[in-house]
């Protein structure tokens, strides 16, 4: 069978919706450039009417508009087209057959070698995708709340002991037992004449009163007959 190739370089846009993260879409127009192949089906009505390449060119890629939209469609990405070429020939084969099978030939291969984006939509593309990687990153840098909370409030800070009423009545009670424990300067204290006094020496006899050392020993001088201790 006698094919011959073509090159293309279409005109007319084809509108693609772009998509920049999940669910984000640009309306962007985009130009398909390649190569198309034609079979020759029948030779006497092929060379009877031999149809010039521009037309050709031209036919084919206004029937290529619509099968390079529905495919785009699927895709997320312009430069995908390319690894779907195949799928934009099926639909395209079978827009151009009709026209095309009356002149004696019929598509059969098809190559989408590049895919041109209008200058101002490729810097709108461009900006968007470079904020969205922007706040990727910036969402990936901050820490989950559970995280954060426990920067805050660390689970190895130890609780506080809550002091129940009984503890602190008992507390006051041993304050109270020690501070009775300690002489007061008014206690009275009885003499070994029998004269019951309240200062340092007796009133009767002047005899100094007697004191318990820290070691135990009972005393009535300055210092302890028991350990030498000063008294305080």
């Amino acid at each position: 069978m006698n094919t011959f190739t073509l090159a293309y370089k279409m005109n007319n846009p084809v509108v693609f919706f772009a998509k920049v993260g999940d669910k984000r879409e640009i309306d962007i127009s985009v130009y398909l450039s390649g190569t198309f192949t034609c079979a020759v089906t029948d030779e006497k009505i092929w060379n009877d009417i031999r149809l010039p390449e521009s037309l050709l060119k031209k036919g084919f890629e206004a029937h290529l508009v619509m099968p390079a939209y529905e495919t785009g469609k699927k895709l997320a990405m312009p430069e995908e087209l390319k690894d779907h070429a195949g799928e934009i020939l099926e639909a395209a084969a079978e827009s151009v057959s009709e026209v095309w099978e009356r002149s004696g030939i019929r598509l059969v291969g098809l190559t989408v070698d590049d895919v041109g984006i209008s200058p101002g939509d490729k810097a709108m593309l461009d900006e968007m995708q470079r904020r969205y990687a922007v706040e990727t990153v910036s969402r990936r840098d901050i820490p989950p709340v559970e995280k954060i909370m426990g920067q805050v409030f660390p689970s190895e800070i130890p609780q506080i002991q809550v002091v129940s009423p009984a503890a602190v009545k008992n507390m006051k009670s041993v304050f109270d037992y020690r501070e009775n424990m300690k002489p007061s300067a008014e206690a009275t204290w009885v003499c070994g004449c029998g004269n019951e006094n309240t200062g340092k020496f007796c009133t009767e006899c002047g005899s100094p009163r007697d004191w318990i050392c820290v070691c135990g020993q009972k005393n009535s001088g300055r210092f302890c007959t028991g350990c030498g201790k000063k008294r305080t």
